[in-house]
């Protein structure tokens, strides 16, 4: 089922990297600009005129928006830096072309990384975000790959057979290639205990490019949000590679 984007936004990061002879550094806080949230247009009823004592066949064609996914797509500016603890920076490295990870989360402190290593029992994110089994438009019909483009999470690899992925389209009604993938802390069962992965893919295509009207971005990915709550605060990091 085509995942519709209920909301856009475009993110600009500027990544504050410390040198430690390591090749992952952690994840690092964004800066975020969002754009105005966008949504499907309301489509006007169909009608007929009904005569008594007539049968008519009337099909129907719905195409309904799901609320229970949040849409983020953006371009990135990245920097890689050797900053002491004021800030003062002793050189850097402009990055013209980024590749590594956004990550999306409800935890509102910085997350130890490396428990985001394992697979989510997609029904358990589905009660997290107050979504019934068996809606088409749930995590298990949404997160429903089982493999991914591999990365490394802090140092940690995270392989292609670990973590569910969603994937996201190019234009309009083309084959998804935008990844999101789903990790779990081992540590729970709330919002908070669930990592989104966008794989940072660098001036790629978006969900709304055309070939009248070419439109590429960095990163593109889905988030879950309970549609019972109106709105869900997400935190977002990122990681060059």
């Amino acid at each position: 089922m085509k995942m519709k984007t209920i909301e856009v936004a475009t993110i600009v990061i500027a990544l504050v990297v410390a040198f430690t002879g390591i090749v992952s550094a952690d994840p690092d806080g964004v800066a975020g600009n969002a754009t105005d949230p966008v949504t499907k247009p309301t489509v006007a009823a169909g009608q007929d005129d009904a005569q008594g004592g007539y049968i008519t066949g009337f099909d129907l064609t719905v195409m309904q928006q799901t609320a229970k996914w949040q849409g983020y797509y953006g371009n990135i500016t990245a920097e890689i830096t050797l900053d002491d603890d004021n800030s003062a920076t002793l050189y850097n490295w402009t990055t013209a072309a980024p590749t590594g990870e956004v990550y999306a989360t409800t935890l509102n402190t910085l997350p130890v990384w490396s428990n985001f290593i394992n697979n989510a029992s997609l029904s358990a994110v589905d009660t997290a975000y107050g979504f019934v089994s068996g809606e088409s438009d749930n995590t298990a019909e949404t997160f429903s790959l089982t493999n991914h483009t591999a990365f490394h999470l802090a140092g940690n690899e995270i392989a292609a057979g670990v973590g569910r992925c969603a994937k996201t389209y190019e234009g309009p009604g083309n084959t998804g290639d935008w990844e999101t993938v789903l990790l779990w802390d081992d540590d729970g069962t709330a919002t908070d205990n669930y990592l989104f992965a966008g794989i940072i893919r660098d001036n790629t295509a978006s969900y709304k490019n055309t070939n009248e009207t070419p439109d590429t971005c960095d990163y593109q990915m889905i988030v879950p949000e309970n549609p019972l709550n109106g709105t869900t605060t997400y935190y977002f990091y990122a990681e060059l590679t």
